[in-house]
């Protein structure tokens, strides 16, 4: 990685650490599973990886939590590959847990940072479909750099989206909706009335429903050639 690149991730905040230095310390979680990916780690792991987001249609989630969303999108669009980032380890125990038991095939998961995880290994304009679904508000000040949503937080992510990919953003909490108003028109985004396929419900959600608290879907389609 450049230096310039490896400044503009160290500028904006990496949630868990770079992956490049989290591989040479090897504080990165210990999972042996074969639906389970450390590409920085293994030359194997990053030729799948490269090779599972080649053939298309990709789907990628960051942040899956406990794998709600992912597993039963994969199970629904058979035909897709499905990419899930996480930066906390538990949750990617746990989402390994319900793909086997649901005989989830079509979904690989990696823990870190996508904003420095995928442009490695996915080539440019491969992803069809990305979800940032219930992402943490970082509310303290201080945090704010590690938000996703904005252009900034986004840049490292623009060039691996097909034209006409589909970005979807969903959430509880109005200013990271508001977030994504301003951040997904900036590179590019425009605003359409739904995704147009079928969509699951996230373990946030089903939270939200039983407590009474009101969630938001925003969905944008993606244009190469009006992005930053």
């Amino acid at each position: 990685m450049s230096d310039e690149r490896r400044e503009d991730f160290e500028a904006k905040g990496l949630v868990g650490g770079h992956p490049e230095i989290r591989a040479k310390t090897r504080r990165c979680v210990e999972v042996e599973h074969s639906s389970f990916w450390t590409p920085l780690e293994s030359d194997s792991h990053a030729t799948a990886l490269r090779q599972f987001s080649a053939p298309g249609p990709l789907a990628v989630e960051i942040g899956f939590g406990r794998g709600l969303f992912l597993g039963r999108f994969a199970m629904q669009h058979c035909d897709w590959h499905c990419l899930g980032v996480e930066v906390k380890r538990k949750l990617v125990r746990e989402a390994l847990v319900r793909f086997d038991k649901w005989g989830v095939v079509n979904a690989r998961l990696l823990l870190g940072d996508a904003r420095a995880l995928l442009p490695p290994f996915l080539e440019k304009g491969s992803i069809d479909a990305l979800f940032i679904l219930f992402p943490d508000p970082w509310w303290k000040k201080k945090h704010h750099k590690r938000r996703l949503l904005d252009a900034v937080g986004l840049a490292p992510l623009v060039p691996l989206l097909k034209d006409n990919a589909l970005v979807v953003v969903r959430s509880d909490v109005p200013v990271v909706l508001d977030l994504a108003r301003i951040a997904l028109p900036a590179i590019g985004c425009e605003l359409t009335d739904g995704p147009g396929l079928e969509l699951p419900v996230t373990d946030r959600e089903r939270v939200c429903d039983r407590i009474g608290i009101p969630s938001q879907e925003l969905c944008y389609r993606f244009r190469a050639s009006g992005g930053a």
